[in-house]
């Protein structure tokens, strides 16, 4: 599950996710979270998070309006989870622990925890999967309360709606405020 907090355009990033292989997205977005510093950001994400069965969870290092890196340490402290900063490699996961290696000034440290834990990964990890074609198809569609479409390689427009009412792993779930408590 990939799980994101911002304007209703953050949907196409969620989208993305699930073109690499995500099996769910989900849309924090409210009016009251504009302009949230990291402190309701955390709080928001850490709220989110109690609603799902998780075992690991993995985030950026830092926001793009920031430059702060906080944001992922304290959600781990909110929800009173270990975590390992500036992650650049899972090497193994087994019997409830996880070791992964991360960067620290000067090498790379290996550091083995319990599950469930909040990891942050540095920019020098290894990129993500690429997107598969045939899903970038599947959860493809216009924004905007616009008809959902995909559009083939010529230019013509096959209508999917109908698809997102009988495969509801199409949508993207929104929560608001209320809905993270």
């Amino acid at each position: 599950t990939v799980l994101t907090m911002g304007l209703p355009k953050a949907e196409e990033v969620l989208r993305e996710a699930l073109a690499m292989g995500a099996d769910k997205g989900i849309l924090v977005t409210d009016r009251v979270l504009g302009g949230a510093d990291t402190w309701a950001t955390s709080t928001t994400i850490a709220g989110a998070l109690r609603n799902l069965d998780y075992d690991l969870i993995i985030t950026g290092r830092q926001a793009i309006d920031g430059d702060t890196a906080q944001v992922g340490p304290q959600v781990a402290e909110k929800l009173g989870l270990p975590q390992v900063t500036y992650v650049e490699e899972i090497e193994e996961v087994k019997d409830g622990r996880i070791r992964v290696k991360r960067h620290i000034d000067g090498g790379v440290e290996t550091v083995e925890a319990p599950l469930p834990i909040v990891l942050t990964v540095n920019g020098s990890a290894a990129p993500c999967r690429p997107r598969n074609a045939k899903l970038v198809q599947k959860y493809k569609r216009a924004l905007g309360g616009q008809e959902k479409v995909a559009i083939t390689k010529d230019g013509a427009e096959l209508p999917y709606a109908s698809l997102y009412e009988s495969r509801p792993y199409l949508n993207i779930t929104e929560w608001s405020v209320a809905d993270v408590n």
